[in-house]
């Protein structure tokens, strides 16, 4: 019996603090990307060429955390993250509605992310949990003065870290 009272008192411990863990993201996250596509928003999206030329700015210090169909972003530096434009794994491309201050988290749906195609990124379902793709790279790209800045995505998942290693697999 004193066994089964210091199990439930556990348990119940367990399930207090559940929730509390937010590992290291604030509390604060705002929808960053504009929330629904026209079709001639998609379309004119659609139509971008991946900045392949642009000039390579130092990358951005930022934790890009993948959770299932969004991916949020804080912002680690002292500067504001304001270029109009974000390209995901380089062929998926989306507008930011507004910059994303210094500490702050972004929560960027990543069907708002539209191919050459006009198809939104692949996520991951319930009846198919393995239809997604990882989230390798997010970059900024300001048309203004043609730069791009790259922010490294964490993988999250197994399942993500052999599928990056596969893919960028220098020995193929």
């Amino acid at each position: 019996m004193p066994r089964l009272a210091a199990a439930t008192a556990l348990l119940l411990i367990v399930l207090s603090h559940g929730g509390c863990a937010n590992y290291g993201l604030s509390e604060a996250s705002f929808e960053f990307l504009r929330p629904a596509l026209t079709d001639q928003q998609r379309a004119k999206l659609a139509r971008l060429d991946y900045p392949r030329d642009a000039e390579q700015g130092p990358p951005i210090d930022a934790v890009v955390i993948h959770l299932g169909s969004v991916i949020r972003v804080t912002n680690q530096t002292a500067e504001t993250i304001d270029a109009p434009r974000l390209w995901l794994n380089q062929r998926y491309v989306a507008d930011l509605a507004e910059p994303i201050a210094p500490g702050q988290t972004a929560k960027l749906q990543l069907t708002s992310f539209v191919n050459q195609y006009e198809r939104p990124f692949p996520i991951d379902t319930f009846f198919k949990p393995d239809s997604g793709f990882p989230v390798v790279l997010l970059e900024t790209h300001d048309p203004r003065g043609d730069l791009r800045r790259a922010m490294i995505a964490q993988p999250t998942r197994e399942r993500d870290i052999v599928e990056i290693v596969q893919a960028y697999n220098p020995l193929d």
